[in-house]
C-alpha cells in the first residue's frame, strides 16, 4: 500500500544529514536557510536542540504568494530499490507575536529529485503528498513541535536520487519558519 514502509530489520542508510557538519548558508529570494542551535520555543522537547542531534537546517523569511523550490543537496547519487525510505524531521515555528491562522509555517516539505530530472511524488505516513502544499492543507502537522515524516519510495525502484530539494508553496504573503533535521535516505 502506497505510503507505508515495508519491514526491515537491518536499514542502510545511503544518505543522512542532521545538519551537524558543513552546510552553506544561503539566501535564495525569500528563503533564509541557515543551521542554527534548534527552535527555542518547543511545546514538547528540549529546547535549541536537533532531533538526534546540536543543530538544525532553520528556513525563514517571507514569501510572496507561490511555490518556491531550492535545492539543499545536490550530486547525491543513491540507488532507490523496492524498500528504500525518504524520511526527514519538520518543526512548524511561530513568527511574530500573533497567531497565524494560515497555517503559513507548515506549507513546506523536503522532496526527492532523480537523475532523469522528475520529482517523486511520495506519500507520507498519513496518506498525504509529501508537497509543500498538501502537507499545509493536510492540518497533519503540529506547530512548535517535531513532526516525523517518511514515505516509501519502492515505485521508483530503479531510479537515482540525485537532489533533495526544499520547497514551498502557500497562497499568502506571510512570515514563515521552519525547522528541519535527520533528513535521511535508507
Amino acid at each position: 500500500m502506497k505510503g507505508l514502509i515495508p519491514e526491515k530489520t537491518k536499514a542502510k542508510v545511503l544518505f543522512s544529514t542532521t545538519f551537524d557538519k558543513d552546510f552553506a548558508e544561503k539566501t535564495d529570494g525569500f528563503l533564509s536557510l541557515s543551521v542554527k542551535d534548534g527552535p527555542k520555543d518547543t511545546w514538547i522537547g528540549p529546547e535549541h536542540t536537533g532531533i538526534s542531534g546540536a543543530h538544525t537546517l532553520c528556513v525563514e523569511g517571507k514569501a510572496p504568494a507561490g511555490k518556491i523550490i531550492t535545492p539543499l543537496f545536490t550530486g547525491l547519487s543513491v540507488a532507490v530499490s523496492s524498500d528504500t525510505v525518504f524520511r526527514y524531521h519538520i518543526f512548524p515555528a511561530f513568527t511574530g507575536e500573533h497567531y497565524d491562522y494560515g497555517y503559513t509555517q507548515m506549507y513546506f516539505a523536503l522532496r526527492v529529485r532523480f537523475s532523469d530530472g522528475s520529482i517523486a511524488e511520495l506519500t507520507d505516513q498519513n496518506g498525504n503528498s509529501l508537497s509543500a502544499e498538501a502537507q499545509g492543507k493536510s492540518r497533519t502537522l503540529y506547530t512548535h513541535q517535531w513532526n516525523q515524516l517518511y514515505a516509501s519510495m519502492g515505485e521508483y525502484a530503479g531510479k537515482t536520487v540525485e537532489a533533495i530539494l526544499l520547497e514551498y508553496e502557500k497562497d499568502a504573503d506571510r512570515d514563515f519558519c521552519a525547522y528541519f533535521d535527520d533528513v535521511s535516505v535508507y
